[in-house]
């Protein structure tokens, strides 16, 4: 037993400390939580709720949102971003219910800023 006490004082702080003590101190590695990610539902807004672009498109969910801003030039984007507030933002907000991606698409400054975080978003 005295052969083993030693071996416990060579990996603890001083020679008095039993393998209890020892015991108590060491610290398990805990799992990392995974970041939950949230899915999202991509459904068809009312036919009443459809966004219309001022280039003549009409946008029924995200998905052709995201499409549309591929295709928009900056001058159709500005259209719908600096006059009355982000037009983008408001519907998807209002008919989707999504509160965290309007706020994120507000934020954006510029068309790409907007695309990167509706692509984030939905994935």
């Amino acid at each position: 037993m005295d052969f083993f006490r030693r071996k416990v004082s060579i990996f603890s702080d001083g020679p008095k400390k039993n393998m209890a003590q020892v015991k108590k101190t060491a610290k398990r590695a805990r799992p990392k939580k995974s970041a939950a990610k949230k899915t999202i539902l991509i459904i068809d807004a009312a036919p009443e709720s459809y966004f219309w672009v001022n280039n003549g498109n009409i946008l029924k969910n995200l998905h052709d949102l995201q499409d549309a801003l591929v295709l928009m030039n900056e001058e159709q984007f500005d259209f719908h971003t600096k006059r009355d507030g982000n037009d983008f933002a408001k519907w998807v907000e209002d008919v989707f219910g999504e509160k965290e991606l309007a706020k994120r698409i507000a934020k954006a400054k510029n068309k790409k800023a907007t695309m990167v975080a509706l692509a984030k978003y939905i994935g």
